[in-house]
C-alpha cells in the first residue's frame, strides 16, 4: 500500500499532486521520513531512501490511509478464525478446498495490509520481502529489498576530487581521515588532496606542502589550487625560474608576483623588474634580491627602496 502525505499539513495526496489541496503549499519533492532527505521519484531507487536505506512508498498505487487500530485487529481475528475453520473442516471430515481457494488469498491481503498498517502506525522499518533474512551478496545493498548497510562498501575513487563512492549505494566519503592525510607520503596522493582542500583545512595544508617536493606537482598547485593562500603557499616552494619568470611577467596577482620574484636568482631579471615593472612593490622585492653593488649606486633613486 502506498501512501503519500503533505509535507506541511499531512493531509492525504496522491504520487502526481504539485499542489497540495488542503493547504495549498508547493510540493517538490519526496521526502523521507526518518532522516528527512528530499529528492525526485527517480532518487528513492528500490523504494529506498539513498541517505540512511529506509522504505519509502515512491511507487504507483493506492493512496489510502492505513488501517486503524480496531481495523488491524478485526483482520487479526478474521485470519485466526479462517485458520480455525479450516481445522474444523478438517477434523469433520469436510472438503476445505473452496475456503482454502477463497479465503487464502483474502487473509493473505489482510495480513500484508495489517503489517503495512502496524509498520507505518509504529514508524518501524518491516520489509516483507526480507522477512526472514536479506540478501546482501557481501556488498552493503540488499539485492532483494535495496537496505543498506555501512558496511562491506565497494569504494572507488572520484575523478578529480579527494573522496570515494560506493558503486553499490552511492554513499560517498573521504579517501582519507585527516589523521591518515597527516601519515602519507604519496606525493600524488598529497597534492591532489591540496587541489581539492579550502581555507578551511589550511592548517593541515600546511603539513602536507612541506612533504610536497615534486616541483611539477608544486606548479599544478600553484595554478589550479582551490583557495589563493593554498596557491602562494605552494608558490613559495617552486625554484623552476623560468616558471617563476613568466608569472612574474604575465600573471597579474601582486601576491602571486611578489613571492615569484623573492624566489628568482637571476640577477639579470631582477635589475629588469626593478628598473621597469609598473609595480612599486614588485620593484622594491626586487631590489632586496639584487647583490651588484655597482647597479644600485648608479640607480640610486630606485635603491632608496632597499632597507
Amino acid at each position: 500500500m502506498n501512501t503519500y502525505s503533505c509535507g506541511k499539513c499531512g493531509g492525504s495526496i496522491s504520487k502526481s499532486t504539485r499542489i497540495c489541496p488542503h493547504c495549498g503549499v508547493g510540493l517538490v519533492g519526496i521526502r523521507c521520513t526518518r532522516c528527512n532527505f528530499t529528492g525526485s521519484e527517480s532518487d528513492f531507487i528500490g523504494d529506498r531512501c539513498p541517505k540512511c536505506g529506509s522504505a519509502v512508498y515512491v511507487g504507483g498505487g493506492s493512496t489510502s490511509k492505513p488501517m486503524g487500530w480496531g481495523g488491524i485487529i478485526t483482520s487479526v481475528i478474521i485470519i485466526i478464525g479462517l485458520f480455525v475453520l479450516i481445522s474444523w473442516m478438517y477434523k469433520n471430515g469436510w472438503d476445505p478446498t473452496i475456503v482454502f481457494f477463497f479465503g487464502l488469498p483474502f487473509a493473505i491481503w489482510l495480513l500484508y495490509e495489517s503489517v503495512t498498517s502496524v509498520k507505518e502506525k509504529l514508524e518501524i522499518d518491516i520489509n516483507l520481502k526480507c522477512l526472514f533474512g536479506h540478501q546482501w551478496n557481501n556488498i552493503c545493498k540488499c539485492k532483494r529489498c535495496g537496505e543498506i548497510r555501512d558496511e562491506m562498501h565497494n569504494w572507488v575513487s572520484l575523478d578529480g576530487k579527494f573522496k570515494e563512492k560506493c558503486s553499490s549505494c552511492g554513499k560517498e566519503r573521504e579517501r582519507f581521515t585527516r589523521e591518515e592525510v597527516k601519515k602519507l607520503n604519496d606525493q600524488q596522493v598529497l597534492k591532489e588532496y591540496v587541489l581539492n582542500a579550502t581555507s578551511w583545512d589550511l592548517e593541515i595544508v600546511r603539513e602536507v606542502l612541506i612533504k610536497i617536493t615534486n616541483q611539477a606537482y608544486l606548479k599544478e598547485i600553484a595554478i589550479n589550487g582551490s583557495d589563493r593562500h593554498i596557491r602562494l603557499k605552494a608558490l613559495a616552494k617552486i625554484t623552476d625560474q623560468v616558471f617563476l619568470k613568466e608569472l612574474v611577467l604575465k600573471d597579474s596577482d601582486r601576491g602571486v608576483r611578489w613571492i615569484a620574484v623573492e624566489n628568482i636568482t637571476d640577477q639579470a631579471f631582477l635589475k629588469k623588474i626593478a628598473l621597469e615593472d609598473s609595480d612599486r612593490d614588485v620593484r622594491k622585492v626586487a631590489l632586496t634580491k639584487i647583490t651588484d653593488k655597482a647597479f644600485l649606486q648608479e640607480n640610486a633613486s630606485i635603491n632608496s627602496y632597499r632597507k
